[in-house]
């Protein structure tokens, strides 16, 4: 998955604070779901930047030995 945005600025991850407070939690949730992630310059002369992760999928759905 690859979402982009206009900032040049690098992503980094903001202090800890409440989940019952928006915003500031996007780097959390990506470090605990990605296997990999990163980030890259748009390029081509657009500015911002591209950040990239990779997940594991999930079986359609579970063993029968869960059922």
């Amino acid at each position: 998955m690859e979402v982009a945005d206009l900032s040049a600025e690098p992503p980094r991850p903001r202090a800890p604070r409440s989940p019952a407070l928006p915003g500031g939690h996007g780097l959390m949730v990506l470090d605990k779901l990605a296997g990999a992630w990163g980030y890259r310059a748009r390029g081509s002369g657009t500015p911002g930047k591209v950040v990239w992760l990779e997940v594991s999928r999930v079986p359609d759905r579970p063993p029968a030995e869960l059922l």
